[in-house]
């Protein structure tokens, strides 16, 4: 199973990769800079703040063994030689120095929510404290999410009501919906603001992304089956089985599209 969701990641990277680059180069991480991924999954946004300047130092911390192992290996494959340090650790307790970074990148990994599906927090506070702790003054925080899609293409009504259904398999407390995070910024103390959306386009894909898109598909909008109707929910899986007719991701006219978003705090002190 962990090593399904390993290979989930890899593609779903390669998915987003333009998006991540972008948002990593406008950071303008500069030389000797001390920089912390949390959790940083299996490697690929480090690989990335390495290709934009490879004099960073860098600090990726992860739940996961099997995360951290493929991170080690991609980063000593593209990035031999170079100052980076993975360690086990939890979001929630870092126990990291007071006043060490310069950056602090958090992508994908502060949905609020219940640990029993899989968040790692149920409130971000507590954390985004611990944040500004262990960053220097003028240090950029930065949290970033995927914040909005549309994927299935000819399907709107289909799309519509699966997201309308997975509002609702969330936290329901409006102060905790992603797009206030510039609130919990300011809940902290940081005032210093700045919120960038990067887009990525789907279209001519390539094998492996037109097998894997029904997976992502089914991560986002699994538990929505019980809270749709019937017909809505067997039109959705028509639609996304590659042994259908109805299949739409192998059309050659396809076209999707999904955002993220990344909420940047400078912190000062």
């Amino acid at each position: 199973m962990e090593h399904n969701y390993v290979e989930s990641l890899v593609l779903s990277n390669k998915m987003n990769e333009k998006a991540i680059r972008k948002a990593i180069k406008d950071l303008e991480l500069f030389d000797a800079a001390n920089v912390l991924d949390v959790p940083c999954g299996i490697g690929n946004h480090i690989s990335y703040m390495l290709d934009e300047n490879p004099n960073i130092n860098v600090t990726g911390i992860d739940f996961s063994k099997n995360h951290l192992a493929y991170a080690q290996e991609l980063n000593q494959k593209h990035h031999p030689n170079i100052n980076c340090t993975f360690q086990e650790g939890d979001i929630n307790n870092l126990g990291l120095p007071d006043n060490s970074f310069d950056f602090i990148w958090c992508c994908d990994g502060l949905y609020p929510g219940d640990k029993e599906m899989g968040m790692l927090v149920e409130e971000p506070y507590d954390v985004l404290r611990d944040f500004v702790r262990i960053a220097k003054s003028g240090a950029k925080i930065a949290i970033g999410f995927f914040t909005s899609k549309r994927l299935l293409a000819g399907y709107p009504i289909v799309e519509a009501t699966l997201a309308d259904a997975e509002i609702f398999t969330k936290n329901a407390n409006p102060e905790l919906d992603i797009l206030c995070t510039p609130a919990w910024f300011k809940k902290i103390g940081l005032t210093k603001i700045e919120v960038k959306s990067y887009a990525v386009d789907l279209y001519n894909l390539d094998k492996n992304m037109i097998e894997w898109l029904p997976t992502f598909c089914n991560l986002i909008w699994a538990q929505s089956q019980n809270k749709v109707s019937e017909e809505v929910w067997q039109q959705y899986t028509d639609i996304i089985d590659p042994k259908s007719a109805n299949f739409i991701f192998d059309k050659d006219s396809y076209t999707g599209l999904f955002t993220y978003t990344i909420y940047i705090a400078t912190v000062e002190k």
